[in-house]
């Protein structure tokens, strides 16, 4: 007689001496020349599962949790501390935390812990059940969203200003932008000081020099050059 274990569970113990192999996930009952009264017992399986924090600037507390399958979310590899929320949330520099997620075999994302840090035993979205994702050790994904922020263009003194400002969204390129003009002047981009110092966010030609890197709003001002004329 041959039992296969159930992804999930595991072989505790029988009572079945002398005539029960255990391998793998196969239980083995052999030599029996008579009727046979015995019990085998099954359990279920507790899993690590990892939160990786994806380039988090304060790491989530814990940064592990553990499922024993079809049962709940635990905070211990022994299954006796339920885990309901975690301590602490994860954050990034100019991103917002969408919670942890994974990806089942159709390819939708099923969040088991949301952004509030609560660790939920069935997805919001058709119920699809969080505790038997996992029939193994696994990996749960935080998900964050760039934040958008109001860039203000100080045109310095322009004679059109051109855009005024944009919403820029963190770690992309800088929204395109018409430049101002100033007669007399020529404009030399947009920068985080005046007079063409600190950083440069846009170039001369009105383009994005660089990534969105200011995780508020915040105000950049105009570079002008005094263009030189000969003068008979």
């Amino acid at each position: 007689i041959c039992l296969v274990v159930d992804s999930g569970y595991k072989y505790v113990s029988n009572t079945c001496s002398g005539f029960v192999s255990v391998k793998d996930d196969t239980l083995t009952i052999t030599n029996v020349t008579k009727d046979l009264n015995c019990t085998v017992e099954f359990g279920k399986e507790t899993f690590k599962i990892d939160l990786d924090q994806s380039n988090a600037t304060i790491q989530s507390q814990p940064n592990k949790i553990y499922l024993v399958y079809s049962q709940g979310w635990y905070k211990d590899v022994t299954g006796l501390t339920t885990i309901n929320k975690l301590d602490q949330n994860p954050k990034r520099t100019g991103y917002t935390f969408g919670g942890y997620q994974t990806t089942n075999a159709d390819g939708k994302n099923v969040q088991v812990i949301d952004s509030n840090g609560n660790v939920k035993t069935k997805d919001g979205t058709d119920e699809l059940s969080t505790l038997s994702l996992f029939n193994g050790p696994g990996t749960l994904y935080a998900k964050w969203t760039a934040n958008k922020y109001t860039v203000t263009l100080n045109a310095n003194g322009a004679t059109s200003a051109g855009t005024t400002s944009v919403s820029a969204t963190y770690g992309s390129a800088m929204p395109a932008i018409t430049k101002p003009t100033r007669a007399g002047y020529t404009f030399g981009g947009y920068y985080t000081s005046t007079g063409g110092s600190g950083t440069q966010y846009y170039t001369a030609a009105g383009a994005s020099a660089r990534a969105m890197a200011i995780a508020g709003n915040t105000t950049l001002y105009a570079k002008w050059t005094a263009n030189k004329y000969t003068v008979t």
